[in-house]
């Protein structure tokens, strides 16, 4: 297994920064996320949606970013178990299929089994689109069965609004 690098965060906690022995930056962040589930007061404002960028349109393959990545996800629920971590795979160019794949599979490999993570596609009437989500929440989390009813919910919710 890689070492994942070494990161900083911002005093909030909001937004973790690492940079690859190639020199690509990387931004971690956690923003609200509480929209997703309006219709489910007692767990909205727990909801974070999680999500990274880097510098570099096309980054090289390094498997430590993946291992960093999955890091700071275990790190922020061993300090946050009420919470829950959505990730949407970003649509602009087209590849949200692509990113899912690759986000699963380090899931598949991350062997970490106090992290929940339901996935879910939601698909456009003619199939041309679709938005690849994941809730990720900690297994101790008291709130899971509600978060587990949100989240299999969500498309109906969306259709609704």
């Amino acid at each position: 297994m890689s070492k994942p690098y070494s990161y900083s965060s911002n005093k909030q906690g909001s937004t973790y920064s690492f940079c690859t022995q190639h020199g690509v930056e990387y931004a971690v962040y956690f923003e609200d996320g509480s929209n997703y589930f309006s219709r489910y007061p007692s767990i909205s404002p727990n909801v974070l949606v999680f999500g990274f960028q880097a510098s570099t349109r096309i980054p090289l393959y390094d498997p430590r970013v993946r291992y960093t990545i999955i890091e700071i996800i275990i790190s922020y629920f061993m300090r946050n178990k009420h919470m829950a971590l959505m990730f949407v795979c970003d649509q602009t160019d087209h590849r949200q299929a692509a990113r899912n794949r690759v986000f699963n599979s380090w899931f598949t490999s991350a062997d970490d089994y106090l992290i929940t993570k339901l996935d879910q596609s939601i698909c456009s009437d003619d199939n041309v689109s679709c938005a690849y989500l994941s809730i990720m929440y900690h297994s101790e989390n008291d709130k899971a069965h509600q978060l587990e009813n949100a989240f299999v919910n969500l498309s109906k919710d969306i259709d609704n609004k």
